[in-house]
């Protein structure tokens, strides 16, 4: 039997005079054989990964799953049931070659080069890209639970995932923030060019907005925490019953509306 990338051969050889001494099973075992080996050569994909230190990190990682000259096998055991990707501090620009991780649910990758993010696992919940020159981001997974994308350079964020609870996007180049999902709790838009806020989810706990350009808040729900030092704002909405701290330092407040008795620090 011989086989190379392109054909596959295969010769039998059967005893003309002697077919007694082989009984069936030993011949269906050695069909069932070459079967498997056949559609095993067959069934593997292999892909290049442009990225020479991604491919490093890859090769290091999944060895079995690259073969002599540095191709990818996209059907690698490996590959399909990693749920976990952590890269930080690595001279890493382009993560293409990650999309065939199909059940990452964590991709943990700051500190590096990436200028953008190739397509997200459908899967992903947790998504934390800080500090890397990216300018854009790609479209969000509906499973996405946590998105931390502070320190990058970003101008617009894509539409948010209805499953978003926590959003970090500080220290970007924001001008404008998308539409809030209902279930969103925690955000942290600090240190952009926000000249105001979408409304905000009925679930929000705590938004942290300083070093802006916000004019005035939005009207506030149950929110407990707010931080919105260092805006031109000269009036706040309305304070929920719920707020527990506000800091409102360094605006252009006139007034500060009635508080609410369950407050228990005031920095204005």
């Amino acid at each position: 039997m011989y086989w190379n990338n392109e054909k596959t051969y295969i010769w039998l050889r059967f005893p003309i005079n002697n077919c007694k001494n082989y009984s069936m099973k030993k011949y269906s075992l050695l069909l069932v054989t070459i079967f498997v080996m056949i559609t095993t050569i067959t069934k593997a994909q292999y892909v290049n990964i442009p990225d020479s230190n991604f491919r490093a990190f890859l090769i290091n990682k999944y060895p079995t799953c690259f073969n002599a000259i540095g191709q990818m096998d996209t059907t690698c055991s490996g590959v399909l049931l990693e749920t976990s990707i952590s890269i930080a501090h690595a001279d890493i620009s382009d993560l293409t070659g990650l999309q065939y991780f199909k059940n990452v649910t964590m991709l943990y990758c700051c500190w590096c080069k990436l200028t953008s993010l190739p397509p997200l696992p459908l899967f992903l919940n947790s998504l934390q890209c800080v500090a890397n020159p990216l300018h854009s981001l790609p479209s969000l997974p509906n499973s996405l639970v946590y998105l931390d994308c502070s320190g990058d350079s970003l101008t617009t964020l894509p539409t948010l995932p209805n499953s978003l609870t926590e959003l970090s996007c500080t220290n970007n180049q924001l001008t404008s923030l998308p539409m809030l999902d209902s279930v969103l709790y925690r955000l942290d838009c600090s240190y952009n060019k926000l000249t105001y806020l979408p409304s905000m989810p009925p679930l929000l706990g705590e938004l942290f907005c300083e070093n802006n350009k916000l004019k005035t808040l939005p009207p506030l729900n149950n929110i407990t925490d707010i931080i919105c030092d260092n805006n031109p704002m000269d009036s706040l909405p309305a304070l929920p019953s719920t707020l527990l701290s506000l800091w409102c330092r360094n605006d252009h407040l006139s007034y500060i509306p009635q508080l609410p008795k369950s407050l228990m620090i005031l920095n204005c």
